[in-house]
């Protein structure tokens, strides 16, 4: 196998990686992918390099590991659709068992 080959098999396993948050909220449909996103690559674009180019990389690194693995716990919360329908079909029906309660009363003090 060629060193080229190698590089570009690195290469997308490191991006991979690095894109796992984005992944895992688009398959569980998080409401806010597109904030996940956006602080990802905001991760990626001003601190990779900074870190990489050695400029204060002994502090950089360890805020990008702890920064990612944030964005990863983030990407697994419940802010999703399904819980929002979940939690809208537990209103709706809290709402109509108190308003039968609320005609029954009604019902009671009209007799």
């Amino acid at each position: 196998m060629s060193y080229h080959l190698r590089g570009l098999i690195w290469l997308a396993i490191i991006l991979a990686v690095n894109l796992l948050p984005v992944i895992i909220a688009s398959v569980r449909k998080h409401n806010s992918r597109g904030a996940i996103i956006a602080v990802l690559l905001l991760l990626d674009v001003i601190f990779v390099p900074t870190a990489a180019l050695g400029v204060l990389a002994l502090l950089t690194w360890p805020f990008i590991a702890l920064a990612w693995f944030g964005i990863l716990i983030w990407s697994f919360s419940g802010n999703t659709a399904r819980k929002d329908q979940e939690r809208a079909i537990m209103i709706a029906q809290a709402m109509r068992s108190e308003s039968e309660s609320m005609r029954r009363e009604r019902l009671a003090i009209d007799i």
